[in-house]
């Protein structure tokens, strides 16, 4: 298909940037990532849009839509960072760990190590918890 041309408002930047028009959410987060490399969510018309909205048409994005990258508060970046960290034990949560990245999750931010039995002082990552 085609490309759906997309401006992203960073304060007072506007980012043109070109994306499948049949992408994602995540799809976007990933592209604005790339020219905006810090921690954010994006938000559509003052709403936040998230993981479920699925396909870009689906969120109500159309050619020349302009979409805010709005730093997320301290509660929501700690709250995406503990999803994306506990995402990653186990088999690993593919869904759960895409959700937490469209909220503003970073997988470097060191968290508390939940997998020992002292739970003390060792810190990680949700990055180093993946592998």
């Amino acid at each position: 298909m085609g490309d759906l041309l997309l401006f992203l408002r960073d304060g007072d930047d506007r980012i043109p940037m070109d994306i499948d028009m049949t992408g994602t959410v995540l799809d976007l987060v990933i592209a604005a990532k790339k020219v905006v490399p810090r921690r954010f969510r994006i938000e559509y018309m003052g709403e936040a849009l998230r993981y479920e909205d699925g396909c870009l048409a689906d969120a109500g994005l159309s050619m020349q839509a302009v979409v805010d990258l709005v730093a997320p508060s301290a509660q929501e970046a700690e709250a995406a960072d503990l999803e994306l960290y506990d995402a990653m034990g186990g088999e690993g949560d593919r869904e759960k760990a895409e959700r937490a990245i469209v909220q503003g999750a970073d997988g470097g931010v060191l968290l508390p190590c939940a997998d020992t039995q002292t739970y003390s002082k060792l810190k990680t990552t949700a990055l180093h918890r993946a592998v």
